[in-house]
């Protein structure tokens, strides 16, 4: 009815209450995916990180406890978490940053992560969820972070 009417009358107790247009449900339905992308690409970041910065190394210590893990490919957002709060693999990444700051904004975007995800809205921070400019600071840092390391010339080290 939206797609052909482009407008829904919304009632309530027999008396038209408001009204819902087409860009009402767009922007509806952007607002909450957004957070979606956001989280699904702060994981992917966060492992290509580890990646390129720690390596294989880091897998030793996973695959005590989670025999599944068989793969840099295989961690999660906990997983990566774990590795770069260690001090030893914080440093490998070669910058001069506060390494618990970042780890507690990967332990929310984590938590709020696991939330939608695993379908538990009654965990969910509603200060996380309306804050997504909070989220987008960590991916937009992630995103620095993840770029192939230079050397002093500026050039890529695999060019």
């Amino acid at each position: 009815m939206m797609l052909e009417k482009e407008i829904v009358l919304v009632r309530d107790e027999g008396r038209i209450d408001g009204l819902i247009t087409l860009y009402d449900l767009t922007k509806y339905l952007a607002d909450r995916s957004e957070l979606f992308f956001v989280l699904a690409e702060i994981e992917v970041l966060l492992r290509r990180i580890v990646k390129t910065y720690i390596g294989e190394g880091a897998l030793s210590q996973h695959r005590e406890s989670d025999t599944w893990i068989k793969k840099l490919d295989d961690l999660g957002m906990d997983d990566c978490k774990r590795i770069l709060e260690q001090d030893e693999h914080w440093k490998q990444l070669g910058i001069n940053h506060d390494r618990v700051i970042v780890v507690n904004a990967i332990d929310r975007a984590r938590k709020l992560r696991n939330s939608l995800m695993h379908g538990r809205p009654s965990e969910m921070v509603a200060s996380d969820m309306a804050d997504i400019g909070r989220h987008r600071n960590l991916l937009d840092y992630l995103r620095l972070l993840a770029r192939p390391p230079r050397n002093w010339d500026g050039i890529a080290k695999s060019d």
